[in-house]
């Protein structure tokens, strides 16, 4: 259940930004070269979560005892499903689909309303790639996906939350329809992802803090 073609979409994001900002001032080759090497790095993202689909990953329908309290799914939603890693890292996922039509105020006010009320606060910016706006101050977003079977039309919102702890919550929702079909906006998937603060991810939230928010520093 974990969101393959979200990391991927992000991290083309990411890669697109950096080339702008080379420009026309890097040879061709240079570029040739870079963009060679980020789809590198695109490729061992999808792999590892590909990865945690598999034997690194345990799901159940019903909720483990030891479920973080924040990550919680409304009244009627279906296709409940909780993941857990079984790494080090001890990532904990909700997925879950409801009826909602678009722009799914009403589940966004939901799932904002709990957080804050577990000790979390909204960023305005990836955490990761901070220099991208969350869904907050952009809106929803749409792109076209066809990592997994046909192509299918992607509406997507996106926000990351942070507590004291460093815990973080990254909060997706979207709506999915085959691409040539009639838009689909009543059928809103959701996944919400908790983890903890690690050694590889400690700088990022260090420097997303320094860069957004250095009173809390």
């Amino acid at each position: 259940m974990w969101t393959e073609e979200s990391y991927l979409k992000r991290t083309v994001e990411l890669i697109s930004r950096i080339l702008k900002m080379i420009g026309l001032r890097t040879r061709r080759r240079c570029r040739v070269i870079l963009l060679t090497v980020a789809i590198g790095i695109a490729v061992v993202i999808l792999w590892q979560v590909y990865a945690r689909n598999g034997s690194e990953c345990t799901r159940s329908p019903v909720r483990p005892q030891d479920f973080p309290a924040c990550l919680k799914a409304p009244e009627g939603a279906s296709h409940i499903c909780y993941s857990s890693t079984t790494d080090s890292e001890g990532a904990k996922q909700l997925y879950f689909r409801t009826h909602e039509s678009y722009p799914a105020n009403t589940i966004i006010d939901f799932l904002s309303t709990h957080l804050t009320k577990c000790g979390f606060h909204k960023l305005d910016y990836d955490l990761l790639n901070p220099e991208i706006p969350s869904s907050r101050l952009e809106g929803w977003g749409k792109y076209d996906d066809s990592v997994r079977g046909p192509a299918c039309r992607v509406h997507e919102w996106h926000e990351d939350w942070l507590n004291g702890q460093g815990d973080t919550v990254s909060v997706t929702l979207e709506y999915r329809y085959p691409i040539g079909e009639d838009p689909d906006l009543d059928d809103l998937g959701v996944v919400l992802l908790w983890s903890k603060t690690t050694d590889w991810k400690k700088p990022f939230l260090d420097s997303y803090l320094r860069t957004h928010e250095p009173n809390a520093t």
